[in-house]
């Protein structure tokens, strides 16, 4: 059986405690630096988070990666905890069979 090969986006939702949008956007271009200057819109407590992978094996090595990571375990993740009220809602969309992104 081969691999599984199509392009995978995760969508991570995290709603965070009031008044905490500007402290994660600092903490994810500080630790990351891989977003763009979007416009966003002023007083929402919730953050989204896209990342394309070239399969759904790809995303898995990227996950298992930040998990071995002491940078993530050591400083990101406990600031990323003290921000947000619960674990963020992921979502992995791919391509429909009729879809140009295939």
């Amino acid at each position: 059986m081969s691999a599984v090969r199509y392009p995978v986006v995760e969508l991570r939702q995290y709603t965070l405690r009031p008044g905490q949008r500007d402290v994660l956007i600092d903490l994810f271009d500080r630790e990351f630096d891989t977003f763009p200057a979007l416009p966003v819109r002023t007083g929402e407590n919730v953050f989204a988070w896209l990342a394309r992978f070239p399969s759904p094996a790809g995303l898995e090595g990227h996950l298992r990666q930040i998990e071995r990571s002491a940078g993530w375990r050591d400083r990101v993740l406990p600031a990323l905890s003290a921000l947000i009220t619960g674990a963020p809602q992921q979502l992995r969309l791919a391509p429909t069979a009729r879809s140009q992104l295939r």
